[in-house]
């Protein structure tokens, strides 16, 4: 399955990534290296975005920074996977203008926000209010710290859902 793994702004999140992806079955160079993490400059979602110009992965797999990514690549016409599977989405910090643009990515295809109780970025429940998609899917999960260390729960949770299935062609 072609897939697209955005993780977050940080470089201690990529071998996080690469775990959730081999748990779930997908290839580990998936994973988008991003700028900042080789020059020390500060990050730039316009640039990683328009990276992801005229991809359309069967999936895109992101967390934190790269969901802001896969929503502004979108937004831009850029960017059209088939599913998409956001974990640990900062939207309590994000303007209007911001939340627009996650609602209208979430509403193009299949998506499944995996988002802690109590992320700090903001919580599972309020993710539902505040999203309205009636293609997305909200998946709670323990947590109030943003780091989503149980992979194992995070891949159990993946691979529970339908559109990830459909995906792979499996019925």
């Amino acid at each position: 399955m072609p897939a697209v793994a955005l993780s977050g702004r940080s470089p201690n999140t990529a071998p996080w990534m690469l775990s959730v992806l081999r748990l779930v079955g997908l290839p580990d160079d998936r994973l988008v290296q991003y700028r900042h993490w080789s020059n020390h400059q500060e990050a730039s979602l316009e640039h990683e975005a328009s990276l992801l110009c005229g991809l359309a992965p069967a999936l895109v797999i992101a967390k934190s920074f790269g969901t802001n990514v896969a929503a502004l690549a979108h937004e831009n016409g850029a960017f059209a996977p088939n599913a998409a599977v956001l974990i640990g989405t900062p939207f309590s910090p994000m303007n209007e203008q911001e939340l627009t643009r996650l609602r209208s990515f979430a509403g193009r295809q299949p998506t499944l926000f995996i988002q802690q109780e109590f992320d700090p970025g903001g919580g599972a429940a309020l993710l539902s209010e505040v999203v309205r998609a009636n293609t997305a899917t909200i998946a709670a999960v323990a947590g109030n710290d943003h780091l989503y260390n149980n992979v194992e729960e995070l891949a159990r949770t993946i691979l529970g859902w339908p559109a990830f299935h459909a995906q792979r062609g499996e019925a």
